[in-house]
């Protein structure tokens, strides 16, 4: 009998230098908070040679959250290439939960 994997888990990230030059913008302190929320979202169970992107949603202090999109390619098993990231408004963000296209953390 084979066991099948649940979820495939991200464990390499490739980071393309307009993703940097755009979390250069959010500021350091809330660019290492959405940087480590990216480091713990495990909804990526899909392989595509696709660019796809997912909205995001962080608290930068208990009553500040900021949205963002990503912008990636999953085209291998364990490792996204982040192309871009942007802020969004709340209701972007919305838009992609009704999408089913929003990063989970684990």
């Amino acid at each position: 009998m084979e066991l099948k994997q649940k979820s495939i888990e991200v464990t390499n990230f490739e980071l393309e230098d307009l993703f940097l030059e755009n979390l250069r913008k959010f500021g350091l302190e809330n660019a290492m908070i959405v940087a480590d929320f990216l480091e713990n979202i495990h909804n990526l169970n899909f392989i595509s040679d696709k660019v796809v992107i997912y909205g995001g949603m962080v608290n930068i202090t208990k009553n500040f959250p900021i949205f963002f999109e990503v912008e990636f390619l999953k085209d291998l098993p364990n490792t996204a290439v982040l192309i871009n990231i942007e802020l969004i408004s709340v209701d972007e963000y919305l838009d992609y939960i009704n999408l089913n296209l929003y990063l989970k953390p684990l």
